[in-house]
């Protein structure tokens, strides 16, 4: 019997996805050759995302529900391109805080933000708190830890380089990666998950609120679409410091397992290619 992460309750505690399983799954059936690999080690098929023993099962239900309904409404249709504008209720919010609260409560527990000042950590338990109470339904409002969501498309620049990143690249970690991450400077801390074409942003602490306004998402309801963002540059250099490392990761992918992806994609139609979200992230962008 082990300590629920979010009720604190004794129990047994479930295998539990950081980010949910729907993601990989998604990653991995709309990839050209039906695999996943990581930047950490490209040289590895990855069949999911990261799973610890973390909440108790009626907490795990809790954050499903949330799951689905988000899977469902919003993620599935425009990923597909289905639809581009959702308006959403509270469940949205609710799932955005789920994953903040999974991202950074690993992070912390696990000693991982030794990086960050100790004048700052404070600000860490703080935001764990209200995240927490928030997921429990023990306040109304997650106060200072409101949720941002960004969607994100292909991104275009007339000379074909953003901020010296080739723009095909850039495109392909926009629409296309998944990571998390708790950045940290001496003027803010904030969890960062990136999924497919999905940015969300949770602030843990900041000196200013210059930045995130129109990013936020409301509480209880209101209307996603893509849109013109205020995006901090700390926000911008995270992305393509992600975008620059997934570039990087290449050059450690072995011969062998070159061979094995050339082959894999040589077995595909080339309609097929062309048209995967990986062939329009290429095709839509100066080459």
């Amino acid at each position: 019997m082990s300590k629920c992460s979010l009720c604190s309750c004794e129990a047994e505690l479930e295998l539990s996805h950081i980010l949910p399983k729907f993601l990989f799954r998604y990653q991995k059936k709309s990839s050209p050759t039906g695999n996943i690999r990581s930047v950490v080690n490209p040289n590895r098929i990855v069949q999911d995302g990261e799973k610890v023993p973390f909440l108790c099962g009626e907490c795990e239900d809790l954050f499903s529900r949330w799951e689905t309904s988000f899977a469902n409404n919003i993620f599935y249709p425009y990923e597909k391109g289905e639809k581009s504008e959702f308006s959403y209720d509270s469940d949205l919010s609710k799932f955005l805080a789920s994953l903040s609260f999974r991202c950074l409560k690993l992070s912390y527990v696990e000693n991982r933000l030794s990086y960050i000042e100790n004048s700052l950590i404070s600000y860490v338990p703080k935001a764990l708190n209200n995240l927490s109470r928030y997921l429990l339904g023990e306040i109304p409002h997650p106060n200072e830890q409101r949720q941002h969501m960004i969607l994100l498309d292909t991104a275009h620049s007339s000379s074909g380089y953003i901020n010296g990143i080739k723009e095909s690249e850039f495109n392909l970690y926009t629409t296309r990666a998944i990571e998390y991450d708790v950045v940290a400077s001496d003027i803010v801390i904030f969890v960062y998950i990136k999924f497919l074409k999905f940015l969300v942003l949770c602030p843990v602490y900041t000196k200013t609120q210059k930045g995130w306004r129109s990013s936020r998402i409301n509480h209880q309801s209101g209307v996603l679409k893509p849109c013109s963002i205020e995006l901090n540059d700390y926000v911008l250099h995270r992305m393509l410091d992600g975008a620059r490392r997934m570039v990087a990761s290449r050059t450690d992918i072995s011969d062998k397992q070159q061979s094995i992806i050339k082959s894999n994609l040589a077995k595909q139609q080339p309609e097929n290619l062309v048209s995967s979200p990986i062939g329009r992230a290429i095709l839509s962008s100066k080459l």
